[in-house]
Parts: C-alpha cells; sequence; structure tokens
C-alpha cells in the first residue's frame, strides 16, 4: 500500500506530511468495507465499488487539501474523534 501510495502521490504531485497515516485511514476503509460483505450485508460487487469509491473520495480528498492549502497534504493536526 505505501508504494502505491507513493506512486499515486508522485503522479499528482501531492507532498504527503504523514503517509504512513494515510495508509492507515486507506486500510482502516478497506477493512471496515470488506467486513460488510463478511456479515452478508453487502454483496462483493457492491463491496468492490464501495471500496473504490471511498478510496478515491479519501486521495482526492488529500490532493484538494494539498491544492487548497498550499502545504503539503495531511499536515494538518485532526482532533481525536
Amino acid at each position: 500500500m505505501a508504494i502505491l501510495l507513493a506512486t499515486w502521490s508522485d503522479a499528482h504531485d501531492v507532498v504527503l506530511a504523514d503517509p504512513e497515516r494515510v495508509c492507515e485511514i486507506l486500510w482502516g476503509t478497506r477493512y471496515g468495507i470488506e467486513s460488510l460483505k463478511n456479515l452478508g450485508s453487502v454483496s462483493s460487487d457492491r463491496v468492490h465499488r464501495l471500496a473504490e469509491q471511498a478510496l478515491r473520495a479519501i486521495l482526492l480528498g488529500q490532493q484538494t487539501e494539498a491544492l487548497t492549502n498550499g502545504r503539503p497534504a495531511s499536515s494538518q493536526v485532526l482532533p481525536p474523534l
């Protein structure tokens, strides 16, 4: 995942302040969506589409944050949930 994320960030000129954190967010999202399939709540086809949409949204958010703020994406400290 880290290599794919680095390739994506290089291709889109997005500097990630904390790539490990972004990887954890991506893995956690994918794991959560996959668990819906394992529970029988969502079909395999739907899980694939949901995962793709979620990952695109997260990466778009990283790209937009970098472009909007003029600083590396993920450099803002998020408050704990």
